[in-house]
């Protein structure tokens, strides 16, 4: 299997095994538990809905990392069959370029 399929299943299972102890707490767990049970059951549920936060925010910054990289390649690649390598590099120097305030003008007075 893929990275990606167990990260992504890795943050379904945190998902739905707090889903099902919220609708199990809601309907009978917590009446039948002690202080020190409710307050692990409760932690648990915490944890679990982290755990599918932080995996949904370290996917989407490796699909952000593989988009990116896919159109740095694919901009390659159109400038490369042109037969312009170098023009990558000079339409980030206009960017930056375009960036920067320019200079005032000079006053004779």
């Amino acid at each position: 299997m893929s990275a990606k399929v167990l990260r992504r299943g890795f943050g379904l299972v945190c998902l739905f095994g707090a889903i099902g102890l919220l609708i199990g707490g809601e309907l009978s767990w917590p009446s039948k538990l002690s202080v020190p049970g409710l307050l692990a059951y409760w932690l648990t549920c915490f944890v679990l809905t982290v755990l599918a936060f932080v995996t949904a925010l370290w996917d989407a910054r490796i699909v952000r990392r593989e988009a990116q990289a896919e159109r740095q390649e694919l901009f390659r690649r159109t400038f490369a069959g042109l037969g312009l390598e170098h023009a990558a590099g000079d339409a980030s120097e206009t960017q930056s370029r375009k960036d920067v305030a320019p200079p005032p003008p000079d006053r004779k007075t």
